[in-house]
């Protein structure tokens, strides 16, 4: 874990450093090195741009991800316990409070299985969206642009 944030600061360190048109002073300059004259081109300017703004994607994604299993977990545990603590208590109603436990947990289940699918299409047109943006904007001479569904809010 400790390795994961520290290869986040680096990139964040470079990323910023990048931005501000000047390769970092603690690194040896490596053959895919910027010099200055192409770091501060419009170019390249904008390309470090998209970069970071796709990098923030990635981490609002999975915010949005992680908040979104939170939230099913806290709704459907207590849920679950409680229909569980029934069945227990109450042994004349146990088939009814494990029918209880049955259907929530299998919408507990069928919640946490769309919840990837949900955010990946929601990332996947954020970044549609950035990269049509930066099209439009003159950044990339690519190929035709292939129009995806847009993902629900």
């Amino acid at each position: 874990m400790e390795d994961m944030f520290r290869t986040f600061d680096e990139l964040l360190r470079t990323m910023a450093a990048t931005l501000r048109g000047r390769p970092m002073a603690d690194r040896a300059p490596s053959s895919g090195s910027v010099d200055q004259e192409q770091a501060g081109s419009p170019e390249y300017r904008a390309m470090v741009d998209l970069l970071t703004q796709v990098h923030l994607a990635y981490m609002r994604s999975g915010l949005r991800y992680m908040n979104r299993w939170i939230e099913s977990c806290s709704t459907y545990y207590p849920k679950i316990v409680h229909a569980l603590s029934n069945a227990a208590a109450k042994p004349d109603r146990r088939s009814d409070a494990i029918g209880a436990v049955m259907d929530d947990l299998k919408a507990y289940m069928r919640e946490m299985a769309q919840l990837p699918l949900d955010e990946s299409r929601r990332l996947q047109a954020e970044l549609e969206e950035m990269l049509q943006t930066f099209r439009a904007a003159g950044g990339d001479a690519g190929g035709p642009y292939r129009r995806r569904r847009r993902a629900k809010e």
